[in-house]
């Protein structure tokens, strides 16, 4: 099953959220980070939301210019 077919979100082993296929555009702890689903897929676009352990953003496809990348860019931080 992948983001064209419903809903996907994946936990660490401790419980804790890790990545998710967002249904909408969402500003995820400032990052203006894209969804997925048929039409992003379909484009090549079908990047996940992830989270480090700790919490904080990891990776995401920009719906804007952010941090010097360009929107559609895949954004990446370090932990």
């Amino acid at each position: 099953m992948g983001p064209a077919e419903g809903a996907m979100t994946y936990l660490y082993p401790s419980g804790k959220f890790q990545l998710c296929f967002l249904a909408e555009d969402l500003v995820v702890q400032g990052v203006p980070c894209g969804s997925s689903g048929f039409s992003h897929a379909v484009a090549g676009h079908d990047v996940p939301v992830e989270i480090y352990e700790s919490g904080k953003l990891k990776s995401c496809r920009l719906t804007a210019d952010f941090a010097g990348r360009h929107r559609n860019d895949h954004f990446t931080q370090t932990p």
